[in-house]
């Protein structure tokens, strides 16, 4: 795999909330959320120098006005807040887990000490009217735990308040032992995607959407993701961070030497068919157009495997910041 000859800079984190509060409410989209709080407290803590990249991620597109749409980033590092939709209500020292991935040049054990968990720390006990209010996250939760990936093992890094200082995790041990295992035992029929998606429209004929019943739209067939759009996104986010750039990548394939490359050819030749799928909008507030399950009727050919497994890991399609993009097979 071409991973294994350049591997892609990133470090995992795992951070744990405790709630300090009799009920909290998260927000629509918790991972907009926590980009705008930590984001804010990184660009008030820097010199004013420092900070200027910070604010103006932090105010979106020149002509955009506040709250009409998610800008791409609110941060001018890359970094990926995962934390997929679901229960939105908890109570006095229940969890909340969430991932931090740092990745490319940004991918800085450093940087994460001395710029985010400060910012942390700070939104774990300020109340700050910008986005306090009744049953508000912030200023209500203590950090009760942090891991650091390393292959597929989770290593502490603080527990109880309690950092480990000595741990100084790497940009390449998220990887280790990932690629090295053997095929995998069971045929995979599913994709899961966990968090919503939104990819760039297919070079096709204009797109019809049906009404769906209750008024909501369905998706159009040409907006589900093929296996093949979906490694193609996958190899379009590996050369966009390789060459450590934003600008899109006209011929992804390239990054690939040639027999791998027609070895990935080969498997997408003979599209998978797809039975069904289960695609809806996403909850309100979330960025992305669809989430839901699809389900093919051959099993998903395996040289494709290790590419949709890094896709699932490094989030394709656009809205990555706040975790779009990502999914389980099964």
């Amino acid at each position: 795999m071409w991973l294994s000859t350049a591997p892609i800079s990133l470090i995992r984190y795992l951070i744990a909330w405790r709630v300090h509060a009799p009920l909290v409410r998260l927000p629509p989209c918790l991972p907009a959320a926590i980009s705008t709080v930590l984001g804010t407290l990184v660009a008030e803590r820097l010199p004013t120098q420092q900070a200027r990249p910070w604010r103006k991620a932090l105010a979106g597109p020149p002509g955009q006005a506040a709250g009409v749409r998610l800008a791409a980033s609110n941060w001018p590092i890359e970094g990926m807040i995962f934390f997929p939709p679901g229960k939105r209500t908890y109570g006095m020292d229940e969890i909340i887990p969430w991932e931090l991935k740092l990745l490319g040049p940004h991918a800085d054990h450093g940087l994460f000490l001395e710029l985010i968990l400060p910012a942390i720390e700070a939104a774990a006990v300020t109340r700050d009217p910008r986005w306090f209010a009744n049953y508000s996250l912030w200023g209500r939760f203590a950090v009760q735990s942090i891991f650091v990936a390393k292959g597929a093992r989770w290593e502490p890094l603080a527990e109880d308040g309690r950092l480990n200082l000595n741990l100084r995790p790497s940009a390449a041990q998220w990887a280790e032992g990932l690629w090295s295992a053997g095929q995998p035992e069971r045929t995979i029929h599913h994709i899961r995607w966990v968090t919503p998606f939104a990819f760039d429209p297919a070079p096709t004929a204009p797109v019809e959407r049906s009404q769906a019943p209750g008024g909501g739209r369905t998706i159009a067939v040409e907006e589900v993701p093929s296996l093949e759009r979906m490694v193609e996104a996958c190899l379009r986010r590996l050369a966009t961070i390789a060459m450590e750039r934003r600008a899109p990548v006209r011929d992804p394939w390239s990054l690939l030497e040639p027999a791998e490359r027609d070895s990935l050819q080969a498997a997408l030749a003979t599209p998978a068919a797809l039975r069904k799928h289960t695609f809806v909008q996403p909850p309100k507030g979330w960025p992305g157009n669809w989430i839901g399950e699809q389900v093919f009727a051959a099993p998903i050919p395996i040289p494709l495997l290790p590419y949709l497994n890094l896709a699932a890991i490094l989030h394709i399609g656009d809205f990555t910041h706040y975790g779009c993009g990502t999914f389980r097979l099964k």
